[in-house]
């Protein structure tokens, strides 16, 4: 699925991912270049928690450090792969052990 550069914001994300709870199709998400924040990332989480995501996309977009450990936290047990999150305002990361995705390859 591919909704990119402008496709998106916070509240249109959470009604979108309110209606893939369901779904666990999906192997790939784009969303790089929408004005998603961390009230975004919030609503992706129940998907990403129960979705079978080899990648997903979510470059160029103001999720801050907050954004990506709540990504991290909701993929850990999930198959993906391939996590992009370029130019996302991230200064820092802290995490504790084994909170990175188990299958995680590229970053």
């Amino acid at each position: 699925v591919y909704l990119n550069k402008g496709a998106m914001n916070d509240h249109k994300m959470s009604f979108f991912c309110r209606g893939l709870t369901r779904s666990n199709s999906m192997q790939l998400m784009a969303l790089y270049e929408n004005n998603l924040s961390i009230a975004g990332v919030r609503s992706m989480v129940p998907f990403l928690q129960k979705n079978n995501l080899k990648g997903l996309n979510i470059s160029d977009n103001d999720i801050l450090s907050e954004g990506l450990i709540l990504l991290f936290q909701a993929l850990s047990d999930s198959p993906i792969e391939d996590l992009r999150v370029n130019n996302c305002s991230i200064e820092s990361i802290e995490l504790a052990s084994g909170r990175l995705p188990r299958n995680l390859k590229h970053l």
